[in-house]
């Protein structure tokens, strides 16, 4: 009895298995020609409809240095880096803890805290003056790198991500600095600097940069809400700040953000020909870029929600939480739908500065706080919380005025902002998110 198989039988096994391998390869170089077909095909019509498929195309047209905010914020990198290294020394330190746990519980800073604070803003008056000439440009050109590959790119976004923190983070300490030594006219002046910048910002490109842009908005709008808070300003001043607010409630920002990362997304097989493993990448190319279709299809179901009410997209966004699955087409639509949340929010704060500046004024003028947003000049759009299509809510506190959205529970929770139940700008003592 024969217990090892036969040669013919290994001969009839290496066969088969050369046909199943053989059938897999044209299967799967099948699969390949097909999904590079319709990758192409989708990039094709993406360019087609006027719109970047590549890193290359998101490069902007160049303008001179000196009409360029990008350019004069580059230029202060070294500063930028030092002032970052001094402020994370000073939060390290038992001062620094103490006056963020004050802070965070809407309380003044002490003299002590204060004068570390003013010695540290006092050491850089380039980076000052530096940040009041990009603040001063009507143009902004991007000064990233569009020749490089995805993860240098990416790379570069980081850092800028980190440059514009830094620039807001000088720039309310210098805004906080001068309502506190009672200068909270030039106090206005620096807050709408910073609105200014975040408005600039908006022409990097990407969710990631958008991001960035309306956390900056964000904090830009309690820094206003605390300089106006402070004492009057001039009616110049209240007309000039209206003015960069209604610049701002823009949705084409959003837009921008979703349509050029849908580029960046096109450009994720974009390697260099040493790339390594190229061999490797070949043998799963098609599923990978099946994911790759389904994030550009993500993005173009999310370009579609654009200037939609927002209860009709917040609905829209929890029946895409809703469904499972890891596949990258569902990832890009979450990641637009923590866009559209995020571009909500912002809304949200800028109206409710925009109120409120608009409050002050009235105040100023006729001796006395208004009932309601009828007896304020202002447009009925400006006034709409993006949350729930109706005015944001205002209350007249004796800490001063709270103005709010309901957020995205739908519900007028009375200006608890912990936990997001409500949000806007309040005095500092209201603000707490615990």
């Amino acid at each position: 009895m024969r217990i090892w198989p036969t040669k013919r039988y290994w001969k009839r096994l290496a066969i088969g298995a050369a046909i199943i391998v053989a059938l897999a390869l044209i299967a799967n170089g099948f699969m390949t020609w097909q999904t590079e077909r319709r990758l192409q095909a989708k990039i094709a019509a993406i360019r087609a409809a006027g719109d970047p498929a590549s890193i290359a195309d998101l490069a902007p047209e160049p303008i001179p240095d000196e009409e360029n905010a990008a350019a004069y914020l580059k230029r202060l990198k070294p500063q930028l880096n030092a002032f970052s290294k001094d402020y994370a020394r000073f939060y390290n330190s038992p001062l620094g803890k103490a006056y963020e746990e004050a802070d965070e519980r809407g309380e003044p800073a002490t003299d002590e805290q204060i004068a570390a604070v003013r010695a540290i803003v006092d050491k850089y008056p380039d980076l000052d003056t530096g940040i009041t000439a990009a603040a001063q440009c009507e143009r902004y050109a991007s000064v990233l790198d569009y020749t490089a590959d995805r993860s240098n790119f990416m790379d570069e976004l980081l850092k800028y991500a980190t440059d514009r923190q830094t620039a807001r983070r000088f720039l309310q300490w210098r805004t906080n600095i001068l309502i506190l030594d009672g200068r909270n006219k030039e106090g206005v002046e620096r807050a709408i600097q910073l609105l200014r910048l975040a408005r600039l910002s908006e022409s990097e490109p990407t969710l990631l940069a958008f991001l960035v842009t309306a956390g900056l908005q964000g904090n830009a709008a309690e820094t206003v809400y605390d300089a106006l808070a402070a004492g009057p300003i001039t009616s110049k001043q209240h007309a000039t700040l209206d003015q960069e607010l209604s610049r701002q409630d823009d949705p084409k920002r959003l837009v921008y953000a979703i349509v050029t990362e849908r580029a960046l997304c096109a450009s994720w097989f974009d390697l260099p020909p040493n790339q390594p493993h190229r061999l490797w990448v070949s043998m799963i190319d098609w599923p990978m870029k099946s994911y790759l279709i389904g994030a550009l299809e993500g993005s173009d179901d999310g370009l579609k929600l654009v200037g939609r009410p927002w209860h009709e997209v917040l609905a829209e966004l929890k029946s895409t939480d809703s469904q499972q699955g890891l596949g990258y087409g569902m990832l890009a639509k979450q990641h637009v739908g923590a866009a559209y949340r995020c571009h909500a929010r912002s809304l949200a704060m800028l109206r409710s500065v925009r109120i409120f500046n608009a409050l002050r004024q009235f105040a100023e003028k006729n001796g006395h706080a208004a009932s309601g947003l009828e007896e304020l000049n202002l447009p009925a759009a400006a006034t709409i919380d993006p949350y729930s299509g109706e005015p944001l809510k205002l209350e007249h506190t004796a800490d001063g005025w709270v103005i709010y959205s309901v957020m995205e529970n739908g519900v007028d929770d009375g200006g608890d902002f912990r936990q997001l139940k409500d949000y806007g700008v309040a005095p500092p003592k209201r603000r707490l998110m615990e």
